[in-house]
């Protein structure tokens, strides 16, 4: 069985150490790579951060590759990544990833790369787009916290994104493309937010401004 995750990763730090990681994660393509995937470069390429990091690979399933090459044949996987502007946050520098991924749970890989970057704070709020489960893991130091966010929530939300999108029956909310896109939107923004306090503290007790 498969499993499909979409995953909001958000990373703070000061802004010289987020301007570092931004280069370190982002992998620029050949021409002919820019074609087969769309973009003209990987944002979040774990490939490039494993590697640069002389990490060794996780098993017994290593990590996603941005693609697959068979022979004189380029193949696209299952990892699809976007990156956002880096932003101001609290005196420090912001960024957030856009991942979806088939077949790996990308909070697992971030722990052994936090260790890289130990004066950066990860977040990674995942969506199963199998179940609909949120869960939100803040990592920093090779260390790991998880948490759910709880149904109630994920209810209000579904309410809050039907009524904005004039969906009157909750129902009818569940089968509609936008009001799902905005109600997952909100769940993992407020699954992020739970850890804003923790990620905050953590920056200023070891890079004070």
């Amino acid at each position: 069985m498969s499993l499909v995750c979409f995953n909001r990763i958000t990373i703070t730090g000061t802004r010289s150490k987020m301007l570092r990681f931004r280069d370190d994660a982002r992998r620029r393509l050949s021409s002919a790579l820019k074609e087969l995937l769309g973009e003209p470069y990987v944002a979040f390429s774990l490939e490039r951060l494993f590697r640069k990091n002389r990490l060794p690979l996780p098993s017994p399933d290593g990590i996603p590759f941005d693609y697959f090459q068979i022979g004189n044949d380029i193949l696209a996987s299952h990892y699809f990544t976007s990156g956002m502007p880096l932003v101001e946050w609290h005196g420090y520098a912001r960024i957030e990833y856009r991942v979806e991924v088939k077949n790996y749970e990308i909070y697992q890989l971030l722990v052994p790369l936090s260790r890289s970057y130990a004066e950066l704070c990860f977040v990674d709020s995942e969506i199963s787009l199998d179940s609909g489960e949120i869960n939100a893991m803040y990592v920093a130091r090779g260390r790991c916290s998880r948490w759910a966010l709880p149904e109630d929530r994920c209810n209000a939300q579904w309410q809050r994104a039907a009524k904005e999108n004039g969906v009157a029956k909750l129902d009818d909310a569940y089968e509609d493309d936008a009001v799902r896109s905005d109600a997952e939107e909100g769940m993992l923004a407020e699954a992020t937010a739970h850890w804003d306090k923790r990620v905050l503290r953590t920056l200023r007790r070891c890079n004070p401004l």
